[in-house]
């Protein structure tokens, strides 16, 4: 497997068909999320990476440093207490947002999420990461808690999603920048 990194406009239709397959998505939601996908192209200091196997797109992610132009961030943010001494990463700065992050199911458990996830937020000069995912995915809760992300206890939109956060491990390699289990 290669992770490198990837260009969405270039690789729009597999993105949305490892989105889609990932989630058992339907042709409506599918494309839904390509306008969504479409918009966020153009965002600046967007990063996005790609895993690769035999040529073929297994699993991507991207992210960017969060932006408060993103009403769900206002409100996340505003939940946490983002103010000296108000919450537990009150004091860290802003963070560093994973906005999406999906495996083909054929390539589930075989460490593709987690090169992913090392490979897009190694770089990032941001203390944490933030990151959304929906609260029925319990499968993805334990997924990221392996990598020592934490539930922030805050829901995100009306959809039923739950924010999530991890802090930078300190002095870890940049392969690994996370503590973790």
């Amino acid at each position: 497997m290669r992770v490198t990194p990837l260009a969405l406009g270039r690789h729009l239709e597999q993105v949305l068909a490892v989105q889609c397959r990932a989630n058992r998505f339907d042709g409506v939601e599918t494309a839904a999320r390509g306008a969504v996908l479409r918009r966020r192209i153009g965002t600046p200091a967007l990063d996005a990476v790609g895993a690769f196997r035999a040529g073929e797109l297994v699993g991507y992610a991207y992210g960017a440093p969060l932006d408060d132009g993103w009403p769900w961030a206002r409100h996340v943010m505003a939940e946490l207490g983002d103010a000296p001494g108000g919450g537990p990463y009150a004091g860290l700065g802003r963070p560093y947002a994973v906005l999406e992050l999906h495996v083909d199911p054929g390539s589930w458990r075989q460490g593709v999420g987690r090169a992913l996830l090392h490979r897009l937020c190694a770089p990032v000069s941001q203390r944490w990461v933030l990151l959304t995912r929906q609260r029925s995915a319990t499968a993805a809760g334990r997924f990221y808690a392996a990598l020592g992300f934490s539930e922030l206890g805050v829901s995100v939109g009306d959809e039923g999603y739950v924010a999530m956060a991890a802090g930078r491990a300190r002095g870890g390699p940049p392969s690994c920048p996370f503590g973790g289990r």
